[in-house]
């Protein structure tokens, strides 16, 4: 029946706008949002989406609008060439339809290049979901949502991302085969957060050895952007080993809650870009560094959860040029995604979830991020660009 399928709109669709009535209290997030610096030049500001256009081409962009629901949403497939896509659904509210579209391009592109370096025999899509997440009807756009998930019949495989817990992964399986994060029954993968967060830390372990620093990371200055689910969990697992850790987020009370509980520190957002430390770990929404953060951090290494956190490619090349360590995105936070994936893969079989090759699968994270260390350092050039030539081989694209 028609009425049950979210319709398909032009990209030109006005964005569902939040509930007035949306009062409810915000869940922390499993990334936090973090805003430009207040004196970034305009040029940074808008630099995102004046690049939408020049990302290597997707095989599928849907914009999705149902009216029954109010549901505005947009799912991209970046590329199927190592099979079917897999991604998580951010719901956030954006500025403008543009800035929807500009995030999910760059994150469709970025999970291609993610199972093409994890060595995964999935392709990249993302999708976003333009709402509130603290709407009433949120239940209700979950599932419209799913219903065109479901009839790409597998093309696109879903999982959570920001604002998307495993109750709302439940609310979705109403309405699709094709979702994964559920915490519920053997074959479950359950939140990726924690995996997440240990692919993180053990990239953080091969930066800090590369840059002569303790490999176990005691007494290593951590900073840590962005006190949502992964950051805060990040947080625990440096400071258990004995890192000092320092934490900013626009939510000072968040930052100062996830600091208590690991004995470190608190400072705001603005102050942590010139704050002296060891490791740089962004864990917000994304594009957290363009030219003036670049330029005004002080760390020796870069290295986060936090998907495209360079504003373009000439900041990350300020950051090699400045001989600041950067852990491609795509490659230190791949863990979240290889959870996903063993539920698939658990689905697919009918067999219960094999915690055993999800856990030695992300146990290569490490070496891979050693991997592309030793290819920057021998050619002279900077990691995100040997990582980004690396996945556009794997998933067979040359530009």
């Amino acid at each position: 029946m028609q009425d049950k399928t979210p319709e398909d709109s032009t990209i030109g669709a006005r964005p569902a706008q939040a509930p007035a009535n949306s009062t409810a209290a915000s869940p922390i997030p499993a990334m936090s949002a973090v805003a430009p610096r207040p004196n970034a030049p305009v040029r940074e500001r808008g630099t995102a989406m004046l690049e939408a256009d020049a990302f290597d081409s997707h095989e599928e962009i849907q914009a999705i609008c149902d009216a029954k629901t109010g549901l505005s949403a947009i799912i991209a497939v970046h590329s199927t060439v190592r099979g079917p896509s897999i991604g998580g659904c951010r719901m956030k509210i954006y500025p403008s339809w543009g800035a929807a579209l500009t995030d999910v391009l760059r994150l469709s592109r970025g999970m291609s290049f993610k199972n093409a370096m994890i060595d995964l025999p999935m392709g990249g899509a993302k999708s976003v979901i333009i709402a509130d997440p603290n709407a009433p009807n949120k239940p209700a756009l979950l599932e419209a949502f799913a219903k065109r998930v479901e009839a790409m019949a597998g093309r696109y495989w879903t999982a959570e991302d920001a604002n998307i817990s495993p109750d709302d992964i439940a609310v979705m399986a109403r309405s699709t085969q094709y979702v994964v994060g559920g915490d519920k029954g053997d074959r479950a993968s359950g939140n990726p957060a924690p995996v997440t967060a240990r692919g993180v830390v053990d990239g953080m372990r091969v930066c800090a050895a590369e840059k002569g620093l303790d490999p176990e990371l005691k007494g290593v200055r951590v900073a840590i952007l962005g006190a949502g689910g992964v950051g805060a969990l990040v947080a625990r697992m440096v400071a258990d080993v004995g890192a000092i850790v320092t934490v900013a987020d626009l939510d000072e009370a968040r930052a100062q809650e996830v600091a208590t509980a690991v004995n470190g520190r608190a400072i705001d957002v603005e102050t942590l870009w010139g704050e002296p430390t060891d490791i740089f770990s962004p864990n917000t929404l994304g594009a957290a560094i363009g030219e003036s953060e670049a330029r005004a951090l002080d760390a020796i290494i870069v290295a986060g959860a936090e998907n495209n956190p360079l504003r373009t490619d000439a900041d990350g090349d300020i950051l090699h040029e400045r001989g600041i360590l950067y852990a491609p995105d795509y490659v230190i936070n791949a863990g979240g995604l290889v959870s996903c994936y063993a539920e698939v893969v658990a689905i697919r079989s009918g067999a219960n979830l094999d915690r055993a090759a999800m856990d030695a699968k992300v146990a290569q994270i490490g070496p891979n991020l050693r991997a592309i260390i030793d290819s920057a350092k021998a050619s002279g050039t900077a990691t995100h660009r040997v990582a980004d030539a690396e996945a556009k081989r794997r998933i067979g694209r040359t530009a």
